[in-house]
């Protein structure tokens, strides 16, 4: 019996125009499955779809239609059953597609899919793909529609505008700050964030030492001896002796003294050395653990208090302009779900969100 995937690729592939291209085949988890050539999707061309595209000089065709067959000797299609093949199969076969064609293509926008934000198709067969009989209580196929929105906005009260203008046009955002903006707009990509962020406070504390060693008036010469060592890394002082005892020499502080904000910052380099080493930000010395998306923010959200309370232990000289957003926004979006079609197929709709703020 075949269980025959369709999944509508949310990126342009285009193909060589009357080439052939094999089918491949493979087995995972006690299913032979067979990868068939790229094939067109109807309806509404993209916008950023051209009108025609040529692959060295012979005309091509676009083609985003994924088809899969799944193959065993019989497959669990009771209506309340968990669909068979399981989605993570599904989802793991997809992506390993999709991750080798991105390799090979050298195209980074082919981004992994989420089968909730995706629309996509089982239909069941026989072995000589005719359509199966129907019998009550058992499915011959499963269809989701999916209605995915994403909702960012900013929130800008009197007081927000009126510091604004106060900034004057020829305002220029600390580099710390923007590589801090930059990693949290990556979402929902983890490595990004993380390593952006982690960045954003090497060159923040940086800075600002520079700054209070100016401001303490320490000798220019021991100054640069300390802390930049012509090439020698590994004499140089390391981020927790500058957020420790290089800040609590030239403030009176140390970030050891916030217990949340130091376990933060050592996640943050925790998960960034391990992004940068081995591809996946992990954290935990016995147990590692997989940051996911929303831990992620959450360390990003923590470097910007890690600035914010550093910035309290300066003088007043080195204060950067920070305001706080609105401490309450509420947000409302109308919804809507239905069936598409009254077919034997089971068919479900599901809403996917993802909210951002700015304020």
């Amino acid at each position: 019996m075949i269980a025959r995937v369709f999944i509508p690729l949310p990126f342009d592939v285009w193909i060589s125009a009357g080439q052939e291209y094999a089918a491949h085949r493979y087995r995972d988890a006690g299913y032979e499955i067979t990868i068939h050539p790229l094939q067109k999707v109807g309806g509404t061309k993209r916008d950023t779809t051209p009108d025609e595209l040529t692959i060295d000089g012979s005309p091509a065709v676009c083609a985003s239609g994924l088809k899969i067959d799944f193959k065993k000797a019989s497959f669990n299609r009771g209506e309340t059953a968990k669909l068979d093949p399981p989605e993570e199969l599904i989802s793991r076969t997809v992506n390993s597609f999709i991750g080798r064609l991105r390799y090979l293509l050298r195209a980074p926008h082919l981004q992994p899919i989420d089968l909730y934000k995706t629309n996509w198709q089982v239909f069941y067969y026989n072995d000589d793909e005719t359509k199966l009989e129907e019998q009550e209580g058992l499915r011959t196929g499963y269809r989701t529609q999916t209605m995915q929105f994403s909702m960012a906005y900013a929130v800008a009260t009197p007081d927000t505008w009126t510091k604004l203008h106060e900034l004057g046009p020829g305002y220029e955002l600390p580099l710390w700050a923007k590589l801090l903006l930059d990693g949290q707009y990556q979402a929902p990509h983890i490595g990004p964030i993380i390593v952006l962020s982690m960045t954003a406070l090497e060159v923040f504390i940086s800075g600002m030492l520079d700054g209070l060693a100016r401001a303490k008036k320490v000798s220019p010469d021991f100054w640069k001896w300390l802390i930049y060592r012509q090439g020698q890394y590994l004499q140089e002082p390391s981020n927790e002796d500058r957020f420790d005892a290089l800040l609590k020499f030239l403030v009176g502080h140390s970030l050891k003294e916030e217990k949340g904000l130091w376990t933060s910052f050592k996640q943050l380099k925790e998960a960034r050395n391990s992004v940068v080493h081995s591809g996946t930000a992990l954290i935990g010395k016995r147990a590692r653990i997989k940051v996911d998306l929303q831990k992620a923010l959450e360390l990003s959200a923590e470097a910007w208090k890690i600035t914010e309370k550093i910035g309290e232990w300066s003088p007043e000289e080195l204060h950067w302009p920070a305001f706080a957003p609105p401490s309450r926004v509420q947000a409302k979006q109308t919804i809507f779900r239905r069936q598409t079609s009254s077919t034997p197929e089971r068919t479900t709709a599901k809403a996917v969100g993802e909210s951002k703020k700015q304020g």
